[in-house]
């Protein structure tokens, strides 16, 4: 039995790589940056579109929004604590981040990379029966997340994208309770590279 391995081009010192990229022109990109991650204990949708700067395929820099689907659930049962006896939670978080990915791997179309990004925004809880909303509680919170992604570009502007990583929220409990692992699968669509080849045809 024979087993394959990718062997790929790679910098030794990963802060020369970044300043010999950095020294190209830089390339205006637009992208859907969704992935999964698990908010208690259930599968939640991240959504995010992130625009930035990339420097020959090497390294990144980007500004993002992204915001958390609506999840909604029943929470209590008969509890003595609210007058109801039903109650649902809805939970809906958004935030802006900065960030900047490295491509510490290469090879032909496949490429590996690490993406460090650090956010500010609101996570909000809303409580409530048969549709009235009667209690609602916003806390600040702060997204730090790091991961590992894999890249294989079908042509310039649409690829597979793969990536895990763990997205850490700092601020009150009820923020620090949404940290967890995150990870992502599918099709990546770079919007701002589409543009550019429409706009030189």
């Amino acid at each position: 039995m024979s087993v394959a391995f990718i062997t790929c081009n790679a910098q030794n010192n990963w802060s020369d790589s970044i300043k010999i990229a950095m020294e190209e022109n830089p390339k205006f990109y637009l992208a859907l940056h969704n992935r999964n991650t698990i908010v208690h204990a259930y599968t939640t949708k991240l959504y995010g579109l992130i625009g930035g700067v990339d420097y020959n395929k090497k390294f990144k820099i980007f500004v993002g929004l992204y915001g958390l689907s609506n999840q909604k659930k029943i929470t209590y049962l008969e509890n003595p604590n609210f007058q109801y006896d039903t109650v649902y939670r809805s939970l809906a978080t958004n935030n802006i981040s900065i960030g900047a990915e490295y491509t510490y791997c290469s090879k032909n179309r496949i490429r590996f990379s690490l993406p460090v990004q650090i956010g500010i925004g609101n996570t909000t809880y809303k409580y409530s029966n048969n549709h009235n909303t009667f209690k609602t509680e916003e806390y600040v919170s702060i997204p730090l997340e790091t991961g590992t992604n894999a890249y294989y570009e079908l042509i310039n502007w649409i690829g597979l994208k793969g990536g895990v990583g763990y997205r850490l929220v700092l601020g009150p409990k009820k923020a620090r309770q949404l940290s967890s692992p995150y990870y992502n699968l599918g099709v990546s669509i770079l919007i701002g590279e589409l543009y550019h080849q429409l706009l030189n045809r």
